[in-house]
């Protein structure tokens, strides 16, 4: 597993068609491809079938998070990945 980049945990990245699905079993985290971030105006509309990820620095996801990214959530509810607890992180040390 690499050691530079951001990982997904509580979810994997289908990389086909870019959105969430559910972790192999054993797998823990997840590699996640790039994300590059384009500045949008905001519109006060969200997105359907997104889910916005917080982005931690480390595992314990102790205070406040990073960043939120919203995500594809594929054929789940958004729902679905707030009670997995899917989150991404950027470094896998504590």
């Amino acid at each position: 597993m690499t050691s530079r980049g951001l990982f997904l945990e509580g979810a994997s990245w289908f990389k086909k068609d870019a959105h969430l699905q559910d972790p192999l079993p054993m797998q823990l985290v997840f590699p996640m491809p790039p994300i590059h971030f384009k500045p949008v105006r905001a519109t006060g509309r969200r997105p359907k079938n997104r889910y916005t990820c917080p982005c931690y620095y480390y595992p314990l996801r102790k205070g406040a998070f990073v960043v939120a990214v919203e995500l594809a959530s594929g054929r789940e509810h958004p729902d679905f990945w707030v009670k997995r607890g899917a989150a991404l992180l950027c470094t896998l040390a504590t």
